[in-house]
């Protein structure tokens, strides 16, 4: 089945601009290693990311839905904003 949507990978990286709130270390972690699953790492690296990481062909995510972008963690006011500046990125298929 063919995905719904697409962004390019480093597109999705800068998403994590709009998060203002302060967040634990661990919090931060969690919030960095979901984004660098999906920006680091081609489809196929490892058996990690035979569903999460960048096309290597053309460096774009992608997904069937935003939800599978949106990293864990995120504050209410984080959350709305990263959805905002994701869907001014995102290419619907």
């Amino acid at each position: 089945m063919a995905k719904q949507f697409k962004i390019s990978s480093v597109d999705y990286e800068f998403c994590a601009n709009v998060l203002l709130s302060d967040y634990s270390q661990s919090e931060g972690v969690a919030i960095g290693e979901f984004m660098s699953d999906w920006t680091d790492f081609a489809l196929g690296y490892d058996k990690k990311h035979q569903t999460k990481g960048f096309n290597p062909d053309d460096a774009y995510c992608y997904v069937d839905s935003i939800d599978e972008l949106i990293p864990p963690k995120l504050t209410f006011d984080d959350r709305q904003r990263f959805i905002r500046k994701l869907k001014k990125n995102l290419v619907q298929l």
